[in-house]
């Protein structure tokens, strides 16, 4: 692993996650597109200290019937968090928490503005 922050994406479509992605990746950031909680889990433990920073949809902490990312943000309550949601577009980024920003799915340069101010942080 380089010392370039982690991001890891997690979206239920693949087009987005290679959207989100290809974005991130102009920026210099390690990129990692994940399928479950359980893959972000590995991803985290294996980076061993270094800057992590997950970007996730809300629909997937917002299921119902299914609470992995939910939980998986409990286990890690110091990671980084850009939650993509259906905000008002010209609203920014907009912080919730210490660690959470929400930025509009279609904002890539606030998402991009998130993601650095979350990797500073926990540098």
């Amino acid at each position: 692993m380089s010392d370039s922050p982690l991001v890891l994406i997690a979206s239920a479509s693949p087009h987005e996650r290679r959207v989100v992605g290809s974005s991130l990746k102009e920026t210099g950031f390690t990129i990692l597109a994940v399928d479950d909680a359980e893959d972000a889990g590995r991803e985290v433990v294996a980076a061993n200290g270094f800057s992590c920073v997950l970007v996730i949809d809300s629909g997937l902490l917002e299921v119902c019937h299914d609470s992995q990312w939910r939980d998986f943000r409990v286990r890690h309550p110091g990671l980084g968090t850009v939650l993509r949601c259906l905000i008002p577009r010209d609203s920014g980024i907009q912080r919730t928490e210490s660690r959470t920003f929400v930025v509009h799915p279609g904002d890539l340069d606030g998402m991009q503005q998130a993601v650095r101010v979350l990797a500073v942080a926990a540098s």
